[in-house]
């Protein structure tokens, strides 16, 4: 009997058969024709699944490495506005557009490689999933990283929609480490979506690669409505306008606003919309209903001041106002 694996989990299925882990068969996938299809082998050893999201400038795979035996995420730089594959792939290699060709590689190598390089030296701070390896192939380039415990927005549905706070603030605390630690080394502009951070034995990890590499990026989410969570709803008015004074303060307002959607089960308007109605409601409230602690309240109001100097400017800032100063009883904590 020929043996295949599930594209939706990894899993091992005899041929023609539905997954008895997620009930999914083979052929229930469906994918882009510049997706590379479910089974490709890169490197020797990372065995592609579906494609779990993608991005201007790259396929995010659910993967197997067959070395370690664990599943993985395998990013592809691959840009669908420069070049495209067949049906079958292609052979993997991209056929491009017009003379896009150069292009495709000059974003390859600013945004893509020089990107994944900075977060690889970092490492894997607590709380954070680094980047394990890092290759060419297909003509083009991609890193892999673990894919371990469970996507944020899942665990929500899972929850019902919302994490009461008791739960909640002792799950996210690793990130403040993880964020303070990228920040010491230059990283800004974190992404708090939901598809991308993970909860792993009960704790909050963000991905260290999971940075906005493409300022175009940004100008898309702004432009009308998507099927995925809203990137922008995340981002405060200083990275919304696209003007310089970013720093840990542009990070913070995002993770307030990943716990307050955590929190309600509901985003928070966009920065511009909440600048505009400001006036109007001034006493607007966060989260009704939620039974936050005061210092709970208070911290988190800060947090998500629309201006960069109303709010904490670092993340250690934000964690003693939250939890209390280290070796203090924290509250929240479990």
């Amino acid at each position: 009997m020929n043996m295949c694996y599930c594209p939706y989990c990894l899993s091992p299925i005899p041929e023609g058969e539905r997954c008895p882990v997620c009930g999914q068969a083979a052929g229930d996938y469906e994918r882009f024709p510049y997706y590379l299809p479910p089974g490709t082998i890169l490197a020797g050893r990372y065995l592609l699944g579906r494609v779990l999201d993608e991005e201007n400038l790259q396929l995010r795979y659910l993967s197997r490495d067959l070395r370690r035996d664990r599943i993985v995420v395998v990013v592809e730089f691959f840009s669908r506005n420069l070049a495209h594959r067949g049906l079958d792939g292609g052979g993997g290699a991209p056929t491009f557009y017009n003379q896009e060709k150069e292009r495709f590689y000059y974003e390859l190598e600013l945004k893509f490689l020089s990107e994944a390089l900075a977060v690889a030296r970092i490492g894997s701070p607590p709380g954070a999933i680094g980047i394990r390896d890092l290759f060419p192939a297909n003509n083009t380039a991609y890193y892999v990283a673990d894919y371990e415990g469970l996507p944020l927005r899942a665990y929500l549905e899972q929850k019902g929609g919302r994490i009461p706070p008791e739960e909640l603030f002792p799950m996210a605390e690793p990130l403040y480490g993880a964020l303070a630690a990228l920040h010491r080394a230059g990283r800004y502009r974190a992404e708090f979506s939901p598809d991308k951070i993970m909860v792993e034995n009960g704790k909050l990890r963000i991905p260290a690669f999971c940075w906005d590499m493409d300022e175009q990026k940004v100008a898309d989410e702004l432009g009308g409505p998507s099927g995925r969570l809203q990137l922008s709803r995340f981002f405060p008015l200083e990275r919304m306008q696209g003007t310089k004074g970013m720093g840990p303060w542009t990070d913070v307002y995002g993770l307030a606003v990943l716990m307050t959607y955590c929190l309600t089960g509901s985003l928070l308007p966009n920065a511009l919309d909440r600048f505009y109605e400001n006036e109007e409601t001034p006493n607007y409230d966060f989260w009704p209903g939620v039974a936050l602690t005061p210092r709970q309240r208070e911290g988190l109001s800060k947090a998500l001041d629309l201006l960069p100097r109303g709010r904490f400017q670092s993340m250690g800032e934000m964690y003693t106002a939250l939890y209390g100063a280290p070796g203090r009883e924290r509250e929240g904590s479990a």
